[in-house]
């Protein structure tokens, strides 16, 4: 069973290649290419991804504010650069919503950076949204250690969107600080995630079951 994603040859290739995506940069360009520069993959990665390697566009839907982006789009470049046989053409979601709202988080939640992996026959066969599984129970450890470590502040639980200005002056930093500590960890997560689910995928999967 096929499933086509309604993404033409035409419309792929109207997105940005990565050169034009990385030289088009206006926030956070020397942050992505320090990621891309300490991401390497090592011999173990680049033997798993070999076994289920396919020809294959990727369609990515990201904007430069985003950290996670920041974080996984260099180690996806880096996987470009193993395949060889890969096109990448980048999209600004804010500039696509229909886009953004093809492929949601579980279904239900808008969220970067997006990556949709099309066949030669441009019929989806696995997708990815903004972070491995793994990471987000680590993000859930750090904060509760966070909590704990600022007892005394009422609102230190709270998500940081509902902590008072002065509670997110100190939870900025230190989680700004944690993801840094993990970023190159984190980046290794993502590829094996990706070549794990590029392995089980199949297209009569892919499309209308949201993405992980």
């Amino acid at each position: 069973m096929s499933a086509p994603t309604g993404i033409t040859p035409e419309f792929f290739y109207s997105g940005m290649n990565i050169n034009e995506y990385i030289n088009g940069m206006t926030k956070n360009r020397e942050l992505f290419e320090e990621n891309y520069r300490t991401f390497e993959m090592d011999g173990e990665e680049v033997a798993a991804f070999r076994e289920v390697e396919q020809p294959t566009h990727v369609l990515v839907l990201t904007e430069d504010w985003c950290g996670d982006a920041m974080r996984y789009l260099p180690a996806l470049v880096r996987l470009a650069e193993t395949a060889q046989r890969w096109d990448v053409r980048i999209f600004y979601r804010d500039a696509h919503p229909d886009l953004a709202e093809r492929w949601l988080k579980q279904g239900k939640h808008r969220a970067i950076p997006v990556l949709v992996f099309l066949d030669e026959n441009w019929k989806e066969y696995a997708c990815f949204v903004e972070k491995p599984a793994l990471v987000y129970a680590e993000e859930l450890a750090a904060r509760a250690i966070f909590a704990d470590d600022n007892s005394d502040l009422p609102d230190a639980a709270l998500p940081a969107g509902e902590m008072s200005q002065s509670t997110h002056d100190l939870f900025a930093p230190y989680m700004r600080g944690f993801r840094l500590e993990n970023t190159n960890r984190w980046q290794h997560l993502f590829i094996s995630e990706l070549t794990q689910r590029m392995g089980s995928a199949t297209t009569s999967d892919a499309v209308g079951a949201g993405c992980w």
